[in-house]
């Protein structure tokens, strides 16, 4: 007997875990296509992910024991199936969140979750919150149109409940030239990691995917007794300049850009700031801001 077939054999009374490594569940097309696969589905779960009889039950409108006998007999009709499988994938979310409506109740649960996983501790956070609180004007490359830049608004705010430190970005583009008006807006968090600061965004129209990392930022003192039309009382030291690179998902394309972020601190350039907004040509941006951006030119794919 070879080693390999004495390592098969179980001792007694033990048995073999037929989802054990190696195995693959499962996909929820596969288990709308085929029977078998339902059941094998719903096998792993009741096994791996406490999908109970009576949960099974409650779902077809029977009891738990005529839910075990018509499962274990193969006999629900493709309408029963149907109703197990949104249960599974759409309502309990045992496939993807085991932890399910617990995690999602929780206010801004993505903030804490990243800050628990990269190990960034709360005084570093709310140093961030008492440095980087206001408005920003931004600038990057435009995804659309080569030669022409982003100039948008960002805030960085905290969530009074929740405490979470927030972001919020609106990129509009003005009517012109036979194309309508549109405004692009992302909102998610901002962290301070590894002596850098991190946004991790979100499209709220269609969820497409931004992270921005500033590796370059400076503080200076700002406030009413340096500027009588500050927004920020007295004296305060404040984040006034953000450099760093952006990547995401626009529709089709994966761009990275370097974006340029600017302290609006002055009541009456915070008023006019709306109206500023838009994508400009090179000719219409400033000088300064397009020759940082071109440190580091835009790359679509």
């Amino acid at each position: 007997m070879t080693t390999e077939e004495k390592r098969a054999i179980k001792p007694a009374g033990e048995k073999a875990d037929p989802f054990g490594k190696g195995y693959v569940r499962p996909t929820r097309s596969e288990a709308e296509k085929s029977a078998a696969k339902f059941y094998e589905l719903v096998a792993y779960l009741r096994a791996k992910r406490n999908l109970t009889w009576q949960r099974l039950g409650e779902q077809l409108g029977i009891d738990a024991s005529n839910a075990t006998r018509r499962i274990n007999g193969h006999s629900l009709g493709d309408d029963e199936r149907r109703l197990v499988l949104h249960y599974i994938y759409d309502e309990s979310k045992l496939i993807s969140d085991p932890a399910g409506s617990e995690i999602a109740a929780i206010r801004d649960n993505l903030y804490y979750s990243l800050a628990d996983f990269y190990g960034i501790k709360p005084t570093s956070q709310d140093n961030v919150r008492a440095h980087c609180l206001g408005t920003y004007q931004l600038w990057r490359h435009s995804v659309e149109d080569a030669g022409e830049y982003v100039h948008g608004r960002l805030d960085f705010f905290e969530n009074e409940e929740t405490g979470a430190l927030c972001a919020r970005m609106i990129q509009p583009r003005k009517g012109r030239d036979f194309m309508r008006p549109s405004t692009e807006e992302v909102v998610g968090y901002l962290f301070r990691v590894a002596d850098m600061y991190a946004m991790l965004l979100r499209d709220i129209a269609n969820n497409d995917l931004r992270i921005t990392i500033f590796p370059r930022f400076r503080m200076e003192n700002i406030g009413t007794d340096k500027n009588p039309n500050s927004v920020f009382p007295g004296t305060k030291s404040h984040m006034v300049h953000m450099e760093g690179f952006g990547m995401g998902v626009d529709g089709n394309n994966l761009f990275v850009s370097p974006v340029y972020l600017e302290l609006v601190d002055d009541k009456d350039e915070l008023e006019q700031l709306t109206g500023k907004l838009d994508v400009v040509p090179e000719s219409a941006a400033p000088p300064r801001i397009v020759s940082k951006l071109k440190r580091m030119p835009i790359i679509v794919k």
